[in-house]
C-alpha cells in the first residue's frame, strides 16, 4: 500500500515530520542515499517528497517509492519540452500534457533513487506508458491530474490519496 499526502499552503519539513509520525515511532532520523534521495536510518519504511508552489506531496510505502507533484500556470516549458523525444513532443499540446509526462518521469527517477542528470534522456513517456532505455519501465507511475497540478506517484502497490487540499 502506497498512501500519498497532499497539503496546500504547509511548511515541507513539517508537513514531512506529521506524516511520517503518522506511520513511524518517534524519535526517526532521516539521512540521504547516495543522489540525495532520502531514507529513515534503521527503519524499513520508505517515502518520498516533492513540493511545487504551495503545494507538497509525501508519498510513504513499504517498499521504494517516487512521487512529483508540479502546479499549473507556468506554461509548457519549453527548453525541457526540448529533450524530450519527437514522439513524446507530439503528444504535448496542453500545460498539463506537460505536466503529466514530466511527472511521470520525475516520480519513476525519485522511485529508482536516480538523477535527472543522469536518467532523463533515458526516459520517453509516450502513449501512456514510460521507457526506460526503450523498454516499458517498471513499476509505470501512475498519474493524478487535477485542476491546479499534476500528480505522478510510482511504486508497487494500491495507492491512497489523502488530501482535501487539491
Amino acid at each position: 500500500m502506497i498512501y500519498v499526502y497532499i497539503a496546500q499552503n504547509a511548511d515541507k519539513t513539517q508537513f514531512l515530520n506529521d506524516v511520517l509520525s503518522r506511520h513511524i515511532p518517534a524519535p526517526f532520523e532521516i539521512l540521504k542515499g547516495e543522489n540525495g534521495k532520502p531514507y529513515i536510518k534503521n527503519n524499513p519504511v520508505y517515502f518520498n517528497l516533492s513540493h511545487s508552489g504551495n503545494y507538497c506531496a509525501v508519498a510513504i510505502s513499504g517498499s521504494p517509492v517516487g512521487v512529483d507533484i508540479e502546479v499549473c500556470g507556468k506554461g509548457i516549458r519549453k527548453a525541457v519540452l526540448s529533450t524530450f523525444p519527437h514522439r513524446e513532443q507530439s503528444e504535448i499540446i496542453t500545460e498539463t500534457d506537460f505536466l503529466n509526462h514530466w511527472t511521470a518521469r520525475e516520480s519513476y527517477i525519485k522511485y529508482c533513487g536516480g538523477t535527472l542528470a543522469h536518467m532523463l534522456k533515458l526516459l520517453e513517456f509516450s502513449g501512456g506508458v514510460l521507457h526506460y532505455k526503450d523498454s516499458p519501465a517498471a513499476p509505470q507511475p501512475r498519474l493524478f491530474p487535477c485542476k491546479s497540478c499534476s500528480l505522478a506517484v510510482c511504486g508497487d502497490g494500491e495507492i491512497t490519496i489523502i488530501t482535501d487540499a487539491v
